[in-house]
């Protein structure tokens, strides 16, 4: 599979994943409701637990991409730059091969 392939494939099943974990988690939310007979309570408990298992599912899904990005290109994400005078502290004993 060719690699933009890969991430439309990616991106269809993170959105898919991502509707099943919400409608799962309102329909366990019903189901408790109809044992307990408290109405709407766990269902929304369980629209909110859906919803964070969604958000959960994003955030994997676009390290995932930002992985296949990286491999991809070769390329490495931006490293945040030391502050300036960190490079030449002179109570730092440690060789520059250490880092």
């Amino acid at each position: 599979m060719t690699s933009p392939n890969r991430r439309g494939a990616l991106a269809y099943q993170g959105g898919f994943e991502a509707v099943i974990a919400i409608l799962l988690g309102g329909a366990f939310g019903y189901w408790i409701d109809t044992l307990t007979g408290s109405s709407p309570l766990w269902l929304l408990v369980g629209l909110v637990a859906g919803f964070g298992a969604f958000v959960l599912l994003l955030v994997r899904l676009s390290r995932r991409l930002e992985e296949l990005r990286i491999e991809e290109e070769g390329d490495h994400p931006p490293q945040p730059a030391a502050p300036d005078g960190w490079d030449n502290d002179p109570w730092d004993d440690r060789e520059k091969d250490d880092w």
